[in-house]
């Protein structure tokens, strides 16, 4: 194995969150559902994105702890402005399945803790955005083509955030696109969002 690339199966993966989904369907009794990037992510534990959505400033904004996103892979579009989703105070977040591009941060936190899973952040100025206050962990998410950071970190503490795809495969280049206290090692080496069999499926 190649220093710091993870070459995990997609079986495997596949596998673990299948696993991972039944759990949080188990625990939550309802969904609710996400039509509109004007909805107020609150009250309920499990949110589900019924399609995709667009916004000309920010999209979603997370207004209480411990709740899901699931975005089934559909697409949170904004026109370079805002957040795609805003969490502000809040920890034991959830967010999974998501495209999100456009915004001027793809998912923006101040004083939260979150956890990003099988998510795609692309096309946005900054990924992700943390501030010094918040702390993220994340798998078998793909971040690639943000045009100044995949992840930008002010937070003291370290963020571990390894097996993830990050658009590159040499740790001198995924630097370059995060800032901050972040390791990334070992990284994936194959972007979990392509479509290599071109079935319009991600691999996934």
């Amino acid at each position: 194995m190649t220093k710091g690339v993870c070459k995990i199966s997609k079986r495997y993966f596949n596998i673990t969150l299948f696993v991972i989904l039944l759990l949080l369907l188990a625990t939550n009794s309802y969904a609710a559902n996400i039509t509109s990037c004007a909805d107020k992510i609150n009250n309920s534990d499990f949110w589900v994105l019924l399609d995709d959505i667009n916004t000309t400033e920010n999209c979603l904004n997370i207004t209480s702890d411990s709740l899901t996103i699931d975005c089934r892979f559909h697409t949170i579009a904004g026109s370079g402005n805002g957040a795609g989703i805003s969490i502000s105070n809040h920890t034991d977040i959830l967010i999974q399945n998501c495209i999100i591009k456009n915004f001027d941060a793809g998912i923006k936190a101040e004083n939260s803790f979150f956890t990003l899973v099988q998510s795609l952040i692309t096309k946005n100025r900054i990924g992700l955005f943390l501030d010094s206050n918040s702390f993220f962990q994340g798998v078998i998410d793909s971040f690639k083509n943000n045009s100044e950071l995949n992840l930008q970190s002010l937070s003291p503490f370290l963020i571990n955030v390894p097996n993830n795809y990050w658009g590159f495969n040499t740790s001198g280049e995924i630097s370059s696109t995060t800032s901050g206290n972040v390791n990334f090692e070992p990284w994936l080496d194959k972007d979990p969002y392509s479509d290599d069999d071109n079935d319009l499926v991600p691999n996934l």
